[in-house]
C-alpha cells in the first residue's frame, strides 16, 4: 500500500521537460509548482495530479464513458450502457481534432505528465489493489472525458424534461405548467425587476379530482429537490464596499461529498505568470481561484442546454423516422461493455440527426437528445484561458466565449471592479420553449443556433458595488425563459443580499462568515401553517410539545436548532400528501415517475392559499383538515421513533458522510471513510449541507492580496488513505475556520528534471 504513495523529495528525470521544475508542498499538503514554461508546468501538473488523484481521474473518465463497469462489475452495467448511448468517446475524439495546435499540444503535456505521474509510483493505486485490476493508461481525450463528467453533473433538464412529458400524456397542459413554476414569491434578481406572474389555476371544467378515479400509489410520487444537491453560491463586492478598498470575490460551489474531494488545490508559477485555487484532477490549469489580477468563481447558470427529440417512426419501416424532408434512417453504432466476472456485453445505440436516441417516452415513442454537450461545435475548453486574464473585461470576453456547461462566471479585479456574465452555447429555439418533449418532424421546432450575443446576461460595475447568483434567476422574466424554464428557489440568493446590505464594507472573513450563515428562510411558511393550524393547544402531549419547539425554534440550521427537523418532514409530508393525488395517474402509466419539480413549495403555498377544491384529494375535508392530519400523523410517528423525536437537535440527526467510492465496503469503510460527525447548515442554508452535498469548497480572495486569501476544503489533498493528507484539511472546513489559499513554509520539496537520455 506505501509503495503507491506520492514521491514528495528527491529528484526524479521526467521525459518532455525542458528545464527543472521545482514542486513542493507545505505542511497541509496544498502544492506549488513553479516551472519556467507553460509547457513544462503544465506537464508538472499532470505528474501531480496522477501521483495523488489517478483512481478518482480514472473514475471520471470511466462515468463519462461508460466504462465503469469493467472495474466494479455488473452493478454500473445500466450506467455504462445510459451513458455508450450518449456517445462521449466519440465525441471526445471529435473535439480533440478540432482543437487549436497549442490547446491539443497543452492537453498532450498534461497527458504526458500524468502517465509519468503512473509510472513513477511504485505500485498501483490502492483501489486497484482491492479490485484486482491494472491501471489504464491517460490520453489527451480523457482530459475531455473528465469535462464531460462536469457537464453531466450540472446538466439536468433532461431529466426534468422527461416528469413534463410524462406529466404531458396524462394530465392537461394547464395543470401540468400549474405544477411546474418558474416564477416564486420570493425571486430575487440582480438586473430589473423580479416581478413576474404565475401560471393560472386550472379551472375545474379543465381538471377536477374529484371526478378522477385516484389509485393510490404504492411507492412515494414526490420527491425533495433538496436530495438531487444543486447549488452553489458566489457574491463579489466592490472597492467602495470592502474594508481594504479591494475588490473581493467569494465563491462556494455545491457538489455531492465525497472522498477525495473534487479539488486539488495548488499554486501555479510559470514564470510569465501565476494562478492559485482549485484544480480538478484530470484537467490542466486553474479551475477556479485567482492569478493576483483577476479572481473568478462559478454557480450553475441553470440553462437549458438539453433538448427531447419526439422521434416519429415509420409506421411502415421501423428503421425510418420523418424529417422535414420526409424520412430518414436511423443511423445505428454497435458497443462492447466490458463487464469484470461476466461476459462482456452488447449494445445498438440508434442515431437521429439531431443526436442518439436515449429512452422512450411514456407512449412507447423514441426520444433523442440534443444536447450541446454533444456536439464539438457547442462545447470547448476556452474556459482554461481565465488564468491568462488580466482585466475585467478580458476575463468576462473568455467567459462569454467558453461553450462548456453554462455558468455564472463572477469576476473581481486587481483595481477594485467587479462583473457577471452567464457563459456557455445558449440555444436559440424556433416554435418551442424547451419545457418538454416535442417532435422536431416538421421543421417548425429546432434550434438556429447561439442565442444572440447581444443578449447574454452579464452586468459591469453595477451601482450597488455588490454582485451575487445562487442558482437563481437573475433576469427579467422574459429574458430568463429564453435561458431556461428551470431555476432554483431564491431562498439562498435572497439571505445573500440581506447580509450584503447589512454592512457597509467587508472583509474576507466577514464574507466567510456569509458563507457559514444558517438561516433557513424557506421553512418560516411551514412553521406559520403549523402553528396557524392549531390555534388552540391540542389534548395529545406529544402536538403539544412539537409545535413548542417550532414555535421556539430559531429559524436556522444549527447542531442546537429544535423544531427544524419536524418542519423539514412536515414539508416533504404535505407535497406528498397535496400534489400526489394530482399526478398519481402518472405513476400509473410510468413507474420510474416521480415529481421533483424545485418550486415545488410554490405549488403546495398557491394549493393552501387558493383552496381549489377540484385539485383536494376528495378523501379530505378541506386543505387545512389534510394539512392537519398530516402534522399529526407526523408528529405521532415521530414521537414513536427513538431515533428522531419531537424534540431533538438538529445536530443529532444531521451528520453528513464523506465516504470513498469504496468505502461501503467493510472493512474498507474504517479505512476510506472519516467518521461521521455533526455539521450545521442545509440544502436551503448558504452553508449548504446535506447527507449527500455540501459546499466542495469556501474560496474568499481579493485579487493582488492573495496573503490574506481564503480557501477551505473538506478531506484532504490526497486520495490515498494511507497519507498524511487524506483528511488533514476537514477539521478546517467543519469548523469553519479561515485556511489561507496560498501555500504556506514548504516542507517537502521534488524536482522533476529534463531525461539525460
Amino acid at each position: 500500500l506505501d509503495a503507491s504513495l506520492p514521491r514528495l523529495e528527491g529528484r526524479l528525470e521526467i521525459a518532455g521537460l525542458a528545464g527543472e521544475v521545482k514542486v513542493t508542498r507545505d505542511a497541509r499538503g496544498i502544492v506549488r509548482i513553479e516551472a519556467g514554461s507553460l509547457d513544462d508546468l503544465v506537464l508538472a501538473q499532470g505528474f501531480v495530479h496522477a501521483q495523488e488523484r489517478f483512481f478518482q481521474m480514472d473514475l471520471a473518465r470511466r462515468f463519462a464513458g461508460g466504462e465503469l463497469a469493467e472495474l466494479v462489475g455488473e452493478r454500473a452495467l445500466e450506467l455504462d450502457v445510459e451513458k455508450r448511448k450518449l456517445g462521449n468517446h466519440q465525441v471526445a475524439e471529435r473535439m480533440l481534432a478540432r482543437l487549436e495546435p497549442g490547446e491539443r499540444e497543452l492537453f498532450a503535456r498534461y497527458t504526458a505528465g500524468v502517465n509519468a505521474g503512473l509510472a513513477a509510483l511504485d505500485d498501483v493505486p490502492p483501489e486497484y489493489l482491492v479490485l484486482r485490476k491494472e491501471p489504464r493508461g491517460w490520453s489527451a481525450a480523457d482530459c475531455l472525458r473528465v469535462g464531460f463528467y462536469f457537464f453531466d453533473v450540472l446538466s439536468f433538464n433532461e431529466r426534468y424534461e422527461r416528469e413534463v412529458g410524462v406529466m404531458d400524456a396524462c394530465l392537461p397542459v394547464e395543470l401540468v405548467d400549474y405544477l411546474t413554476p418558474d416564477v416564486a414569491a420570493n425571486d430575487v434578481t440582480i438586473v430589473g425587476s423580479a416581478a413576474a406572474a404565475a401560471a393560472p389555476l386550472p379551472a375545474a371544467e379543465v381538471f377536477d379530482l374529484r371526478r378522477q378515479e385516484i389509485v393510490k400509489p404504492a411507492r412515494d410520487l414526490v420527491r425533495t429537490f433538496d436530495d438531487l444537491g444543486l447549488g452553489s453560491n458566489s457574491w463579489a463586492v466592490g472597492a467602495a464596499r470592502s474594508k481594504s478598498g479591494r475588490a473581493i470575490l467569494a465563491n462556494d460551489p455545491h457538489l455531492n461529498i465525497g472522498l477525495p474531494n473534487v479539488w486539488f488545490r495548488m499554486e501555479l508559477d510559470w514564470g510569465a505568470g501565476r494562478a492559485l485555487g482549485a484544480t480538478t484532477p484530470g484537467v490542466p490549469g486553474v479551475v477556479i481561484g485567482s492569478n493576483g489580477r483577476v479572481a473568478w468563481g462559478l454557480t450553475n447558470g441553470m440553462v437549458d442546454h438539453e433538448d427531447l427529440v419526439i422521434v416519429e417512426v415509420d409506421e411502415d419501416d421501423p428503421g425510418l423516422y420523418r424529417v422535414p424532408e420526409g424520412l430518414e434512417s436511423f443511423g445505428e453504432r454497435r458497443e462492447t461493455i466490458a463487464v469484470a466476472g461476466r461476459d462482456p456485453v452488447e449494445i445498438v445505440v440508434r442515431r437521429t440527426r439531431w443526436g442518439p436516441v436515449v429512452g422512450e417516452d411514456v407512449l412507447g415513442r423514441p426520444l433523442a437528445l440534443k444536447s450541446t454537450g454533444l456536439d464539438p461545435e457547442t462545447h470547448d475548453f476556452s474556459f482554461l484561458n481565465m488564468m491568462f486574464q488580466t482585466s475585467l473585461e478580458e476575463a468576462l470576453a473568455v467567459a462569454a466565449g467558453w461553450r462548456g456547461p453554462a455558468q455564472n462566471v463572477l469576476v473581481a479585479d486587481d483595481r477594485g471592479r467587479i462583473g457577471w456574465v452567464l457563459s456557455g452555447f445558449i440555444p436559440a429555439r424556433r416554435g418551442f420553449d424547451g419545457k418538454r418533449p416535442v417532435s422536431w418532424a416538421d421543421g417548425s421546432r429546432t434550434w438556429t443556433g447561439a442565442l444572440d450575443e447581444s443578449r447574454r446576461p452579464r452586468l459591469l460595475d453595477p451601482p450597488s458595488g455588490l454582485l451575487f447568483s445562487a442558482n437563481n434567476r437573475l433576469v427579467p422574466i422574459a429574458e430568463a425563459r429564453a435561458l431556461s424554464r428551470l431555476w432554483v428557489p431564491a431562498w439562498r440568493a435572497r439571505r445573500i443580499a440581506e447580509l450584503l446590505d447589512e454592512k457597509p464594507g467587508f472583509d474576507e472573513e466577514d464574507l466567510l462568515a456569509i458563507q457559514l450563515d444558517t438561516r433557513v428562510a424557506q421553512f418560516d411558511r411551514y412553521r406559520d401553517l403549523a402553528l396557524a393550524l392549531h390555534p388552540e393547544e391540542p389534548e395529545a402531549k406529544a402536538l403539544r410539545v412539537a409545535l413548542a419547539e417550532i414555535r421556539a425554534w430559531n429559524g436556522r440550521a444549527d447542531l442546537d436548532s429544535r423544531g427544524l427537523h419536524l418542519l423539514k418532514l412536515f414539508g416533504e409530508r404535505l407535497r406528498e400528501a397535496l400534489i400526489a393525488p394530482l399526478v398519481a395517474v402518472c405513476g400509473e402509466r410510468d413507474e420510474k415517475f416521480v415529481y421533483n419539480w424545485p418550486a415545488a413549495d410554490e405549488v403546495v403555498f398557491r394549493l393552501m392559499a387558493e383552496k381549489p377544491s377540484h385539485l383536494l384529494d376528495p378523501a379530505a375535508s378541506s386543505f387545512e383538515a389534510l394539512a392537519r392530519a398530516t402534522f399529526a400523523k407526523l408528529v405521532l410517528e415521530i414521537d414513536g421513533d427513538p431515533g428522531l423525536g419531537v424534540d431533538m437537535p438538529w445536530g443529532a440527526l444531521h451528520r453528513p458522510a464523506f465516504e470513498h467510492p469504496l468505502g461501503k465496503v467493510p472493512p474498507l469503510n474504517h479505512f476510506l471513510n472519516l467518521p461521521r460527525v455533526p455539521l450545521p447548515g442545509d440544502a436551503n442554508a448558504l452553508r449548504a449541507q446535506s447527507n449527500r452535498f455540501g459546499a466542495s469548497m469556501r474560496m474568499v480572495v481579493a485579487p493582488g492580496a492573495e496573503e490574506k486569501a481564503i480557501l477551505e476544503s473538506p478531506g484532504g489533498q490526497s486520495g490515498h488513505f494511507r497519507s498524511a493528507h487524506y483528511g488533514d484539511l476537514h477539521e478546517a472546513w467543519v469548523e469553519g475556520r479561515p485556511d489561507p489559499m496560498k501555500p504556506g513554509a514548504v516542507v517537502s520539496t521534488l524536482v522533476l528534471a529534463p531525461a539525460s537520455n
